[in-house]
């Protein structure tokens, strides 16, 4: 369905925005 897909996008925005504000060591260095 298409609002799966505006769904994952704007999880993957929100992912982005977030990374912003906490570095990746935040988070162990974790990537994807």
């Amino acid at each position: 369905m298409l609002l799966h897909f505006f769904a994952y996008l704007a999880r993957g925005a929100l992912i982005n925005w977030w990374r912003t504000l906490v570095p990746a060591d935040a988070h162990g260095g974790r990537r994807g």
